[in-house]
Order: structure tokens, then sequence, then C-alpha cells
């Protein structure tokens, strides 16, 4: 049997749609980043691992869990899991329907496959902005991308 790690998924989606008022006010979403930051703080310290997967087209973020996990004297591992945009419509598609009848942020993009091709845009800028993130390609089979990431993970300093 393998140790348990005590490791944290932060899913920000989740945190966003928990508080009140989510649907109407955009402030919602900084608020869930921010407390994002503070569980990942807070677990980070305690010496536990935390992954935040994460859409994020802009750096800012990205720049402030880093800040968060140096300050908690953690390791910071940034990975880019890459895919076609023909891949990722068909895996927004399937999730939106496991979503279904769910109140979340993805049941409100009208147009998924314009959406997709700005977020993958916006991805292409962020890792040229950050050279030192790790890309992985996402592979068909999700135990094969899995596999990958924690070889990812297990080669880290």
């Amino acid at each position: 049997m393998a140790a348990q790690t005590l490791a944290v998924v932060v899913e920000i989606d989740a945190l966003c749609t928990s508080i009140d008022g989510w649907r109407d006010d955009d402030s919602t979403k900084l608020e869930a980043r921010r407390l994002a930051i503070d569980v990942a703080d807070a677990h980070l310290r305690g010496g536990y691992d935390v992954l935040v997967p994460q859409y994020l087209g802009r750096t800012e973020f990205i720049d402030e869990l880093e800040r968060t996990a140096r300050g908690a004297d953690a390791s910071f591992v940034e990975i880019h899991l890459q895919a076609t945009e023909d891949d990722v419509v068909a895996r927004f598609e399937a999730r939106r329907g496991e979503l279904a009848g769910a109140d979340h942020p993805e049941h409100e993009v009208d147009d998924v496959r314009a959406a997709v091709a700005e977020a993958i845009g916006r991805l292409e800028d962020v890792a040229q902005a950050r050279p030192n993130a790790v890309a992985l390609t996402a592979q068909d089979d999700v135990d094969a991308t899995l596999a990958g990431l924690v070889a990812t993970l297990e080669g880290w300093p």
C-alpha cells in the first residue's frame, strides 16, 4: 500500500461556485483565487503538496502561486499540458456533459471552439513568458498523461 501524502487539489472553480453570488459578482473570481492561495499556503507550510489544476491564461496568478510556494520553503513546479484544439474542444464538451445540472462557469461558454482557440493562444503567450515551465503533451489516454505528469514530478529536484 502506498504511503499517504496528504496532497490536496485546490480547484478554483469549486471555490468560486461555493461563494454566494458568484454568478452575478465577478469579484468572486478574485476571492476564489485568494482562498486558493490561503489554502495552498497553509497546506504547504504543513509540509504537504498542493496541486492547482487550472487554466491560467495570465501570469499574475501563477506568479502569486510561485511566491506562495517559495514563502513556504516549498518547490514550485509549473506544468503546461498541451493538446490540439480539437482535443481541447472535445474534452471541454465532455467535462461540460459530466457537469450537467451543476451550477458551473463552463455552462456559460457559448462558442466553445472560439473560447478554446483564444485560450490556446493565451497559453502560448504564457509559455513564452515563463520559459522554466515544463511542457507536457496531454495524451489521448488519460493514464499516459498522468504517468508523464508523475514522472515529471518525481524527477523534480
